[in-house]
């Protein structure tokens, strides 16, 4: 009826305005919560280079943009977050099935992998170096009251809460490593992080032909998926230099590696038996370690 459809079209203005009015208030937080970031958190750098920090600290207010420079990181998170799920616990029809555990998103950004971890009822922390992205990270959280007991934010990095002595049952460092400057100190890092009997999440992209080819070339100067720059080739690695590197450090099991395929064309992304180009890991921590 023409009632009902007048009805209809009255709440999808007012779904538009409270979604465009929740994006202002998103946006101008960021000023005022990075200030209060830049005070109250000092970090000593060493695996995070500043360059890696200012490229993803300028991107503060288009991480949540579903159809801006890190589109393709929503696209792959449904993905990934199922992943982490299914291999940390068995319980898969429970709506908060990580409830209780405590995890760590290692260069969280705005939070685009912490919210949907804490929405599963872990308890998440959130550290990034750069202050621009946690001040995002936190404006965009306090839209949802819900979030507000099970997640927080910090500018930080790994070696950091090492050195506090923090240790959590899961730590999460996706599409991370491809960025930093010393891979094997960020896993020592890492590694230390995991309590004895969790685990650590590893994704990234292996140093391969295709993927110069299909990230660097299509993705970035051709299809335009991503900025120009966003991959340095050269620090992409494979699953087994990441093994190796952890079977050096001692005491972490590598026990799955997944790849992951994503199509460009319907934007969808899904696991894949071929490891050569985007790829997730599964690592656990030795009881005893």
């Amino acid at each position: 009826s023409k009632s009902k459809q007048t009805s209809t079209n009255m709440m999808n203005l007012t779904y538009r305005a409270r979604s465009l009015n929740h994006k202002q208030t998103f946006i101008r937080r960021i000023p005022r919560i990075q200030n209060r970031c830049d005070r109250s958190y000092a970090t000593e750098i060493s695996s995070v280079t500043a360059s890696e920090i200012a490229k993803f600290g300028e991107l503060a207010q288009r991480w949540w943009d579903p159809q801006g420079p890190l589109r393709t990181l929503h696209h792959i998170n449904p993905t990934r977050i199922s992943y982490v799920k299914r291999n940390m616990v068995s319980d898969q029809e429970s709506i908060t099935p990580l409830k209780g555990k405590r995890m760590l998103d290692i260069g969280c950004g705005a939070g685009v992998l912490s919210e949907p971890l804490a929405r599963l009822g872990a308890n998440v922390v959130g550290v990034d170096a750069a202050a621009t992205s946690i001040a995002a990270a936190i404006s965009h959280s306090q839209i949802d009251p819900l979030l507000k007991d099970n997640l927080s934010y910090r500018c930080s990095t790994a070696e950091d809460l090492v050195k506090e002595g923090e240790q959590f049952d899961a730590v999460c460092a996706l599409e991370v490593i491809e960025h930093v400057a010393d891979p094997a100190a960020f896993l020592a890092s890492c590694s230390a992080l995991v309590k004895p009997g969790g685990h650590l999440f590893i994704s990234t992209i292996d140093k391969t032909p295709q993927s110069f080819l299909t990230v660097i070339v299509g993705a970035e100067y051709f299809l335009n998926l991503l900025d120009r720059g966003t991959h340095d080739w050269n620090k992409f690695i494979g699953p087994q230099d990441i093994t190796t590197i952890l079977n050096g450090i001692g005491g972490m099991k590598v026990h799955n590696v997944t790849g992951l395929a994503y199509n460009p064309l319907t934007e969808k992304c899904s696991e894949a038996p071929h490891v050569g180009m985007n790829y997730i890991m599964t690592i656990q921590k030795d009881n005893t370690s």
